[in-house]
C-alpha cells in the first residue's frame, strides 16, 4: 500500500511550486482501494484531477517551446500547452510512482527558473530534459509517447 503521508506531501510540493498556489490537500483516499486514484488537491474537484492528460499534446507543447526562436516564444508555448498539463500528470503518476513524479516536479522547476531568467540555452537544454522526464511520467501511468524527434515536421 503506497505511504499517504508521502503521496499527500509531494502532491502538496508540485502544487506549491508555481506561484504559491495552496498546497492543501482536499481529499486524501480512505481507503487502500481508493489510495490507486488521482486525489482531489487544493480545493478542485475530483473530476479535475480524474482527467487523463494528452501526452501527445503535452510532448508537443514542449517541442514547440524547444523549437522556439525567442525565450518569449518558448514561455508561450510552454505556458499555453504544458504548465497546467504538467501539473494534471503529476497528480496522476504521483500515486504510480513517487520517485518519476518528484524527478518530474524537480525538472518542471528547473524549466520554469530557466523561462524566467529568459536564457534560450538554458530553455533548450531544460526543456529537453523536461520532455524526457514527461515521457517516463506518461510511460509510467500507461501512456507512452514519442520524443520530438519522432514528430512529423509538416
Amino acid at each position: 500500500m503506497p505511504d499517504r503521508k508521502g503521496i499527500a506531501v509531494l502532491a502538496a510540493l508540485v502544487l506549491a511550486a508555481c506561484g504559491g498556489e495552496s498546497a492543501e490537500l482536499s481529499t486524501v483516499p480512505s481507503s487502500p482501494s481508493s489510495a490507486a486514484s488521482p486525489t482531489a488537491v487544493a480545493g478542485q474537484p475530483a473530476e479535475a484531477v480524474d482527467d487523463v492528460v494528452d501526452g501527445e499534446r503535452l510532448v508537443g507543447a514542449l517541442c514547440d517551446a524547444t523549437a522556439a526562436t525567442t525565450a518569449a516564444e518558448a514561455e508561450r508555448a510552454f505556458m499555453s500547452g504544458a504548465h497546467g498539463p504538467l501539473h494534471d500528470l503529476a497528480r496522476q503518476v504521483v500515486d504510480v510512482d513517487r520517485d518519476v513524479a518528484a524527478r518530474l516536479h524537480e525538472t518542471k522547476q528547473q524549466t520554469e527558473a530557466a523561462l524566467e531568467d529568459g536564457d534560450l540555452e538554458a530553455i533548450d537544454r531544460n526543456v529537453v530534459a523536461l520532455t524526457a522526464e514527461t515521457q517516463r511520467s506518461l510511460a509510467t501511468i500507461g501512456q507512452p509517447v514519442g520524443g520530438c524527434d519522432e514528430r512529423s515536421t509538416g
